[in-house]
């Protein structure tokens, strides 16, 4: 039966949690104290760059890694010290970890094999998790005849096979090319939905995260900087850090007008902001726009709203890919504006061209602050 995961944090149902968690390698500390609560039937994506912390944080769910301090639990229960056999959760490596020496039925049955199961309910149970995974038919077959995006079908039918109560995915996309990989992440978003199990997906890739997430945790340098929906992350993001990781995002250094709370004063003229967005902020910020929200029209044409920030600029750099036009444009002496280009902010006859000189807008609603 096909269950959507909880929405608002109203509905969260906790199922792991971790407090006031550390861990330290000699006197290197990778992970700072957090604290992470994951909900019963969400899929939770853990989204940073290399050395972030995100992996980290996976182990220590898993068991597969002892925390220096804090704690890490399972339904208000305590199970720091608990082995990873001992936890009831299953892991879907990035390279997939198959027995090459087992058929694919044998492979995707090898831990209730371990848990002492019969012969016939392990295959039979086998046969289930292939069929949902599609790829009824293939148990006899061994891992070396299969392809990528097979194997790591295989993987997750082998973690899905005893009922766990949260799957953890350590990046297991990252071996796969582009088209198949957004194959899998629409496959994996529904295999979550209709099992109702909770994902923990550890991804460096921002886009994967934005499409397959009810919530995103985002890390840089061992610490937790947000967490949200992908919506919230995307939109309104805490710091410079999130707002150019995830996503590209023009940053432009703004001083507040103080006759003019929502206007500031930057490098290419007074901007105005989100209406009620300058609420507290008396000091120096970024603004963040981000390239799709900006339109641009060749120079001298008449813009369809007065209402509009507006700036003036010269092509520097035009680049075409495939749904749309990039765009570098130098505005002023010293700051350069990057867009993008679809239907609706393509405002010109045709693609610009380096060197024409253009006139760019942007919504108020569209601007955000982003305090230092």
């Amino acid at each position: 039966m096909l269950r959507a995961a909880p929405k608002t944090a109203g509905e969260y149902v906790p199922l792991v949690g971790l407090r006031d968690v550390a861990v330290d390698y000699g006197a290197l500390r990778v992970l700072q104290p957090t604290d992470l609560t994951i909900a019963e039937g969400e899929f939770l994506t853990i989204l940073g760059p290399s050395g972030s912390g995100k992996t980290t944080i996976l182990k220590l769910i898993g068991g597969f890694l002892s925390p220096s301090a804090g704690q890490v639990s399972f339904k208000a229960a305590d199970i720091t010290g608990l082995p990873p056999e001992r936890r009831p959760f299953n892991t879907v490596f990035q390279d997939y970890a198959l027995f090459p020496h087992m058929s694919v039925a044998e492979n995707v049955a090898y831990s209730l094999r371990v848990k002492g199961a019969s012969r016939s309910e392990r295959l039979d149970e086998a046969r289930k998790a292939l069929e949902l995974v599609g790829l009824a038919g293939f148990g006899d077959r061994k891992v070396a005849q299969l392809s990528g995006g097979q194997q790591q079908r295989v993987a997750l039918a082998r973690a899905i096979v005893a009922k766990p109560s949260l799957i953890l995915l350590d990046e297991p996309l990252s071996a796969l090319d582009a088209a198949l990989r957004h194959q899998m992440q629409s496959f994996l978003k529904s295999i979550q939905r209709q099992l109702g199990t909770t994902f923990v997906f550890v991804t460096h890739d921002q886009q994967e995260a934005l499409a397959m997430s009810d919530r995103i945790v985002v890390m840089n340098v061992g610490r937790i900087v947000q967490i949200g929906s992908p919506a919230e992350i995307y939109n309104d993001p805490f710091n410079a850090f999130v707002a150019t990781f995830i996503g590209r995002n023009n940053l432009l250094p703004a001083t507040p007008l103080p006759e003019h709370r929502d206007r500031f004063t930057t490098e290419i003229g007074v901007v105005q902001a989100r209406s009620g967005e300058a609420a507290g902020v008396d000091a120096d910020c970024q603004l963040a726009i981000r390239p799709e929200c900006i339109s641009v029209r060749r120079r001298g044409l008449e813009l369809a709203s007065e209402q509009k920030n507006r700036i003036e600029g010269v092509v520097r750099e035009v680049a075409f890919a495939g749904t749309h036009y990039g765009y570098r444009v130098a505005a002023g002496a010293r700051c350069t504006v990057t867009l993008e280009c679809s239907g609706r902010h393509n405002e010109t006859d045709g693609p610009l061209s380096v060197g024409e000189d253009v006139e760019m807008s942007f919504d108020p609603q569209d601007t955000r602050i982003i305090r230092t």
